[in-house]
Order: C-alpha cells, then structure tokens, then sequence
C-alpha cells in the first residue's frame, strides 16, 4: 500500500465524523509528513522483524535470504525472486541425475559416468555486514519521503540489530568428496532419508503474515494522524 493510498483510505475514514466546516482534504495533506515518517518507520520495524525470523530458522542461507529482502513500491516487504524458495521451501527431490550430467562429471574406464561431490567446506558467514546493508537500503528508500529524524532512527535502530548479530553465524566445515555414479543401487531413489535425495525444506514462511500486520498497523496509524489533524482545526 502507497504512502498516497493511506492517506486517502484514512481520509474517507476520518470524513465522517469530521465537521463539515473543516476541509477534510486539508487536514489529510497536513497529516502527509506524518504518515510518510511512520510508514518507513513501520517498514523498518518490519525488516527486522523479517531478519530476526531468518535467524530463528536458517543456518547456513540465512546471509542469502537477509542480503535478498528488499522494500518494494507497495512498501512491503519482500524476497528476490532468485531467493524465494528460501521463503517458499521446496519438496523433496532426487539428485542423483543432476549430478551426473553436470558439466564435472567424468566417464570411468567401465563406461560409467561418475562425478566428485564436495561435502562441507562452506565459507564463514558474516551477518553482521549484511545487516549493515540493508540499513544502508531502507535509508536510501527513505530519502526525500521520510523526515531526516525518522531515517536516522530507522538506521540506528539497524545497526542495533547488527551489533546484536553473532558476527559469524556458520564457521568453515572440513571439506570432504563423495563420489556418485551410475553404478550405484538406485533402489532408494525415492526414499528422502537414502544418499542423495534431498530431504527438501518447509521455507521461512513469514513474509506474508508480516505484510498483513504491517498493513493494519500503517492503516489505523494513517488513521489516527488524519484525526489528530482534524482535531486541531476543531473551533
């Protein structure tokens, strides 16, 4: 929902209880600075309300899932396309097939295709710093909208957040190799607790119902600043 879509929607809310000598339109345009302070003040609330929910389920993609949100025209929050299945999951799947037509895999002296998969060995993830950019974002998003004060507080209140983020969430695991081949028995191709299959992921799953409470607050917030506009011009 626009920043101009909460105006009006308070307005025609305010409208009726508003005395008729009082420009309803005026005090809904007096409101505008007020209600723009507040939703990006909202939004930022609710990106780290999205960020610390990413923290309580992922492990190591939760540097992916944070680094991917971003605040989008209808000031929701929202996930890159490229990333949403972190926030959608994915159901289980065989992955013996994809291994062995990738580009890596080799032929053996049988006639057999065969490829190397690397186990572990995943770099250190630091989450403090991309929580630091999405400070960085919500700012930049902000700027010639929200009132200086607001942006500040909205920052401040992210680094807050980043400061509280262990700075390494993942250390480095040893790297180890299996091997996959074609001569494999496949008969556990469709059990998900057997060697590569996927056992899939349920997904975050909280971006939706963080939209919502995001919404009603902004709406009865418009709300309440349209009135207190209207209260003022009251003879």
């Amino acid at each position: 929902m626009k920043v101009n879509e909460l105006i009006a929607q308070a307005r025609e809310t305010v409208a009726g209880s508003t005395p008729r000598y009082i420009d309803i339109n005026v005090a809904a345009e007096n409101a505008r600075q007020g209600i723009e302070d507040m939703a990006f003040s909202r939004v930022g609330q609710a990106m780290e309300q999205a960020i610390l929910g990413a923290q309580s389920v992922l492990k190591s993609t939760c540097e992916e899932y944070i680094e991917a949100l971003y605040v989008d025209d209808d000031i929701k929050i929202a996930i890159r396309s490229d990333k949403a299945y972190l926030e959608q999951g994915y159901a289980p799947r065989e992955m013996m097939e994809d291994l062995l037509s990738s580009p890596k895999a080799k032929i053996s002296a049988d006639g057999d295709r065969y490829v190397k998969v690397p186990i572990g060995g995943k770099p250190t993830k630091d989450i403090r710093t991309v929580i630091g950019k999405k400070a960085s974002d919500l700012f930049t998003k902000g700027s010639g909208k929200a009132s200086n004060t607001t942006l500040a507080d909205m920052t401040k209140s992210m680094q807050n957040l980043s400061n509280q983020a262990p700075p390494v969430l993942d250390g480095p695991s040893k790297l180890e190799f299996r091997v996959v081949s074609e001569k494999q028995d496949q008969s556990w191709k469709y059990k998900p607790e057997q060697p590569w299959v996927h056992p899939g992921f349920s997904g975050v799953n909280q971006l939706d119902a963080i939209n919502a409470q995001l919404e009603a607050d902004m709406k009865q917030d418009a709300m309440y600043l349209v009135k207190a506009e209207v209260d003022k011009m009251r003879r």
